[in-house]
């Protein structure tokens, strides 16, 4: 074998070692790399996407959840993975109690953010707004914050409860069939906030971030990317040798 061909196969090694490392897109279940609660072997599991929508360019991301007993809701799912993954981090509305900002250290490097500030909707009197004072993050990671300026939609798919609907002033039922694929969800806006929303064997729960405080229109899901689970110190060398291999690799052609 000729040099030209050991250096082609050390590259297409080396290549193959750096992409094994990268997150790839969620078609089901097994997919999923960080999983909260009770974990990927519980009885039960949910998925929950997050979305995030900066300069046009929409970042979407899936976390699992597992539960073994009870009745667990999309805010039990959504405080879990919070607390799961250390790269991500969920801010409430100081009032409202429901979601405000959520900062997800992208390329985990430990690096902080500043959270934004809240402001005032006078929903008579548009010209009254006091805007939200936005965040901060450090490029390479996503953070975005809303509810004067922004907020962050609710949708789901899957479950089987039972709401109040308001505007019909009667108990509605809420049915949709789980699915441990994602070719199986359907998105439907949430009929109640996620604190209400009970989960089921198959649940897919997205907060997808919107600017849209006019007609209150949410941008369409995007397939998310699984979560990537920070690399155990051996899988960590991995990609350092793999990068050093490339290098090295990429000397030794263009000496050729």
């Amino acid at each position: 074998m000729d040099k030209m061909k050991k250096l082609a196969i050390v590259l297409a090694l080396g290549f193959a070692s750096m992409l094994s490392l990268r997150a790839g897109l969620v078609t089901g279940f097994g997919d999923i790399q960080i999983w909260a609660g009770d974990g990927a072997s519980a009885t039960s599991r949910a998925v929950l996407v997050l979305q995030w929508n900066i300069n046009s360019v929409a970042y979407s991301y899936a976390w699992g959840f597992g539960w073994n007993s009870g009745a667990p809701t999309g805010r039990d799912m959504l405080q879990a993975v919070d607390a799961a993954d250390t790269h991500l981090t969920v801010d409430y509305h100081p009032g409202q109690n429901a979601v405000f900002g959520m900062f997800y250290d992208l390329n985990q490097n430990s690096s902080s953010y500043t959270p934004g500030v809240a402001g005032l909707v006078d929903y008579g009197t548009p010209a009254n707004t006091i805007h939200d004072t936005p965040g901060l993050a450090e490029s390479g990671d996503l953070y975005q914050s809303g509810w004067a300026d922004g907020f962050w939609a609710y949708s789901i798919s899957g479950g089987n409860f039972t709401y109040y609907d308001y505007y019909a002033s009667a108990n509605v039922n809420y049915s949709s069939p789980g699915s441990t694929t994602y070719a199986g969800v359907t998105w439907d806006t949430a009929p109640v906030g996620d604190m209400s929303r009970e989960l089921m064997n198959g649940s897919w729960d997205t907060f997808i971030f919107s600017d849209d405080v006019i007609g209150y229109t949410t941008p369409a899901a995007v397939q998310p990317l699984a979560a990537a689970a920070v690399p155990e110190p051996s899988t960590a060398l991995l990609a350092l040798l793999a990068a050093g291999v490339l290098l090295y690799a990429r000397r030794r052609l263009l000496a050729c």
